[in-house]
């Protein structure tokens, strides 16, 4: 038994590129090895936005014996009626260099053949790795690939380097004109050499440490909550809590570090959910709310891929950016306060919905009249509101906030038509069309929200 690594070294890749490359990575090294009949001991595999590993701590040196089965003519013109065989049976065992009496029938399909059982010996495995490797990195799935120089190799960013070692062997292949080594890369910001030679598999993890790149994704995470909760004992407040952000950050960073940013309390004027989006979609800051969760403070919480030697300057630098987002979206808030809902809903018919289907507001009206349908024989709900809510459930995709940041249509609706003194129920049924939204997102919680809820999308 010896260990095995392979990383594929690589310009930055998009966060959301590499937890499908590493599954991915995974199943087709797990397939290539069962049909080498290369038994091993469980993968690991590993992303940062620099490089995809695999680690497996023991690899047998040899493929397993296996059973080939060979197929040749029909039974009924192999062999006579008293078993004697024929031509096409002593050909056959010849080409195959065996003698007739190893010949077997078996069942093909529907049909009985000839055939011959073979024994493959197992080669050394160090011999196979090369040609399973070049066949596996161009297969593994990117949303979009790329190609780079003059060849015509495509990965989600260009490789730059490649290890691949097994025991304390280089496995000698080249992809995309990069020849397999033992050399990899450290921290692109914090190691002071560069290069970082690997000299064993079991080594590899510790070795990229050395050099400020932390392979494992539950130590990165660790470090970050680590961090979060360094910063939030000197915050009146708590960081919120989103797992989904938490991930997306951690594929962007190798080594992560918390920074506290803040920006001007009079911003805190804005809809929480404006706040939200702009820092966690836009920027991948984490707001921070006050300890009892009554509402956002005025800081969040940024992690910077390096450990800066002036920290103020890289907080200077992300507040300057979240300003100026922050000052867009209270100038379209303002903006769009100008406006009624009811104005917009008229001038969605100078938006096409589809071509073979006509505008917005046609769909809009079509919508309307499902929902009074369906409400007058149900005899659900007030007629009057859903007619109002039918026509206002699409008008904020006509605000400037919207236009801005798609992901707040429908929030912004029940936040505009609140403002503008709509009912209550006709203000929550502009979100609640839209629901749901995923698995873990709730109904409609009224019978006016629900009555457009099947045309909402």
């Amino acid at each position: 038994m010896k260990p095995f690594l392979l990383e594929i070294g690589v310009e930055e890749l998009p966060a959301r590129f590499i937890r499908p490359a590493k599954e991915g990575l995974s199943k087709l090294l797990v397939a290539a090895f069962a049909s080498a009949r290369v038994n091993h001991s469980p993968l690991q595999v590993y992303g940062t936005p620099r490089r995809l590993a695999v680690l497996i701590d023991e690899m047998e040196e040899q493929q397993s014996q296996g059973l080939i089965v060979k197929w040749g003519p029909p039974a009924s013109k192999a062999f006579d009626e008293s078993g004697n065989p024929l031509p096409s049976a002593i050909g056959f065992a010849k080409s195959q260099g065996v003698a007739v009496s190893d010949l077997k029938i078996a069942k093909k399909d529907t049909a009985d053949l000839v055939c011959v059982e073979k024994v493959e010996i197992g080669s050394p495995v160090k011999d196979i790795l090369p040609n399973i490797i070049t066949d596996v990195i161009p297969r593994i799935p990117f949303q979009k690939k790329m190609r780079w120089g003059n060849g015509s190799f495509e990965f989600a960013r260009p490789i730059r380097w490649l290890v691949c070692l097994y025991g304390n062997e280089v496995v000698p292949f080249t992809v995309a004109g990069i020849q397999s080594g033992n050399v990899s890369q450290g921290h692109r910001f914090l190691s002071p050499g560069g290069s970082v030679e690997i000299p064993s598999p079991d080594r590899y993890v510790e070795r990229l440490y050395q050099t400020f790149v932390v392979v494992k994704d539950e130590e990165r995470l660790a470090m970050m909550e680590a961090g979060k909760r360094f910063l939030e004992e000197g915050m009146d407040g708590k960081a919120v809590a989103d797992d989904g952000l938490m991930q997306e950050i951690l594929y962007l960073t190798e080594y992560p570090c918390a920074l506290r940013g803040r920006f001007e309390a009079e911003y805190l004027q804005l809809p929480r959910e404006v706040l939200e989006n702009v820092m966690k979609g836009h920027q991948r800051y984490i707001p921070v709310e006050k300890a009892d969760g009554s509402g956002l403070t005025d800081s969040f919480i940024v992690f910077a891929n390096t450990v800066p030697k002036d920290p103020k300057e890289i907080i200077r630098g992300n507040e300057k950016v979240l300003r100026a987002r922050l000052a867009d979206a209270r100038f379209f808030f303002e903006e769009d306060k100008k406006t009624k809902l009811i104005d917009l809903y008229e001038r969605l018919s100078t938006v096409v919905f589809h071509e073979r289907l006509g505008t917005v507001k046609e769909k809009v009206d079509r919508t309307k009249g499902i929902a009074l349908l369906l409400s007058d024989m149900l005899g659900l709900g007030d007629r009057n509101k859903i007619e109002r809510a039918s026509k206002l459930i699409k008008a904020d995709l006509l605000t400037h906030m919207v236009g801005e940041f798609p992901e707040l249509q429908g929030a912004m609706g029940q936040t505009y038509a609140a403002y503008q003194g709509e009912d209550p129920e006709v203000a929550q049924s502009i979100r609640e069309h839209y629901y749901p939204i995923g698995t873990d997102t709730a109904w409609t919680a009224g019978l006016t929200g629900a009555g457009s809820y099947p045309f909402g999308h």
